[in-house]
């Protein structure tokens, strides 16, 4: 009994330790990203650019989707009659 309580306590040790060891890596790697400058006073920027583009796509494309979930959920209700 006392082996496999030995065994758990060092499982969840390792578990501990490699979840350690893995958040230590993660922040070095992020320490080397380089990250792009945010500035809100120039909207020529890339990264406000890029952003806009995204915000667009979504909201089309959610848009897009709903109307055809609207169409399609109308034409089952009527198939179901």
């Amino acid at each position: 009994m006392a082996l496999a309580e030995t065994e758990h306590a060092e499982e969840r040790k390792s578990i501990v330790q490699n979840t350690t060891q893995f958040v230590r890596e993660v922040r070095v790697e992020l320490s080397k990203v380089t990250w792009p400058a945010w500035k809100p006073i120039s909207p020529k920027t890339e990264l406000w650019a890029s952003t806009l583009v995204v915000v667009i796509a979504v909201l089309l494309l959610s848009g897009f989707i709903g109307v055809v979930d609207v169409i399609l959920a109308r034409i089952i209700g009527l198939v179901l009659r």
